[in-house]
Formats: structure tokens, C-alpha cells, sequence
């Protein structure tokens, strides 16, 4: 009796670990877009803002195309300070533990 042996495998689709996109730009901003655009031109009549809407998502494209993952440097970066100080100050936490691991405590 002969057992063919098939080992294990499991198909890994790209598309679940890509940023999620819409009409080719990341999906939160491309609907923040057109949320607005379509506020602007029902509710307060102001057609010239489709053109502008139409730039920005060629922008979002473009962004989405160089870097999915774009938006989410940038964040991180906006959010690191200007400058590296290696020096101690008065205002630095000793030892700070988050809440229920012996807060206030010293090793």
C-alpha cells in the first residue's frame, strides 16, 4: 500500500495584506473626498468643486501608486519629535509603568 504524500499548503492572497484602495486611491481618504465633494455641490451649489474633487483623487492615485502605505508614514512621522535630545530632563518619568503593573514603584 503506497501513500502519496502531499505536504501542506496554504495560498497567501496579496489583496489581504495590501492597504485597502477604492477607484485606486486608499479607501478612507478617496471616500473622505467624495463625502465632501458631494456635500459641497447638493448642498451648497458650488459645481466648480467637482473639478477641484477630480484633481485631488488623480493626487490620491498618484500618492497610492508611489506608496500604499503613504499616508500612514506620514502620520508616523508628523507624530516623532523635531529633534533627538540624549539628555535627561526634570520632566521625565522614573521608572513609569502603566497602571496595574506597580505603578509608582521602583524596582
Amino acid at each position: 500500500m503506497s501513500y502519496n504524500y502531499v505536504p501542506r499548503s496554504t495560498r497567501v492572497y496579496r489583496c489581504l495584506n495590501e492597504v485597502k484602495s477604492v477607484a485606486g486611491g486608499e479607501r478612507g481618504l478617496v471616500i473622505v473626498n467624495w463625502t465632501i465633494a458631494g456635500a459641497t455641490v447638493m448642498g451648497l451649489k458650488t459645481l466648480w468643486w467637482l473639478p477641484a474633487a477630480f484633481f485631488i483623487q488623480i493626487f490620491l492615485v498618484w500618492m497610492y501608486k508611489k506608496d500604499p502605505m503613504s499616508r500612514l508614514i506620514y502620520i508616523r512621522y508628523n507624530s516623532q519629535t523635531d529633534r533627538y535630545d540624549p539628555w535627561p530632563h526634570a520632566d521625565t518619568e522614573v521608572n513609569s509603568r502603566p497602571d496595574g503593573f506597580d505603578k509608582g514603584n521602583l524596582c
